[in-house]
């Protein structure tokens, strides 16, 4: 087993809420598997909660927040003697040619676990979102847009993200209750949507648009672009999943 994290910020990039709650996890390789998962993500959340305390996590630079966690992680994983003859004894039952992919399921299943019910964890991941390979990592996984709609959608979601931009300058968001950040979302987006209407329903028409924003993916292609803006998929970590938009 390697003592080699380096691919820990990649797994921490921006998942949109919905993506991670779809992904499947693998059923227990050996007893103890679930409780370990478990174990480490309340360990590295108390580590992330106490270095909270001292720094703003989720004004970190990129940089400096994949410094941070690879640095709290790594420590409470080889803090585990548990997690780690867990992990011999799971790589052990890999081919020669997978022998860390024990380790990186587990690892995976921690940093997801601590994504979802840790607040700290999710201010870290706040700063990790800016990272190139984040917002590569959106783009990859973003929904398929002509070029036609991109042009119309682009400039809403430029808009929302100068917005709440200067909001966080007046505010930040981080320092927020999750109800509030919310409502500022929302306040937002409500006006974004009045601005460019008419944009968007000389594109789709009036019977598609509604259509587009009952079924959620009008809200959720504006939500990938705003993603893969610079300094901006940061709010959506922060609202710890989205509420639907005006016309739902």
């Amino acid at each position: 087993m390697r003592n080699n994290y380096c691919w820990l910020g990649f797994l921490f990039f921006l998942m949109p809420v919905s993506q991670v709650q779809a992904q499947t996890t693998r059923a227990d390789t050996l007893p103890g598997h679930a409780a370990t998962v478990r174990r480490l993500s309340r360990a590295f959340c108390q580590q992330l909660t106490a270095r909270g305390r001292q720094t703003a996590l989720a004004a970190l630079s990129p940089e400096a927040a994949q410094a941070l966690g690879l640095r709290e992680y790594s420590t409470v994983l080889q803090a585990d003697t548990a997690a780690v003859r867990l992990l011999v004894a799971e790589s052990q039952r890999q081919p020669d040619d997978q022998s860390d992919a024990a380790e990186i399921r587990l690892n995976q299943q921690v940093l997801r676990a601590n994504y979802e019910s840790c607040p700290a964890g999710r201010l870290l991941a706040a700063s990790l979102s800016q990272t190139t390979g984040a917002r590569q990592y959106a783009s990859a996984h973003a929904p398929a847009l002509a070029p036609a709609e991109r042009r119309v959608l682009l400039p809403l979601a430029v808009a929302m993200c100068s917005r709440l931009t200067a909001a966080n300058a007046r505010a930040p968001l981080a320092q927020l209750s999750l109800r509030q950040r919310r409502q500022r979302f929302m306040q937002v987006l409500h006006n974004e949507f009045k601005a460019h209407t008419d944009a968007m329903v000389r594109y789709y028409g009036p019977a598609r648009i509604d259509t587009e924003l009952r079924s959620g993916r009008l809200d959720q292609k504006i939500m990938s672009l705003m993603g893969q803006l610079p300094d901006c998929a940061r709010y959506l970590i922060l609202l710890e999943g989205m509420p639907n938009p005006p016309g739902h």
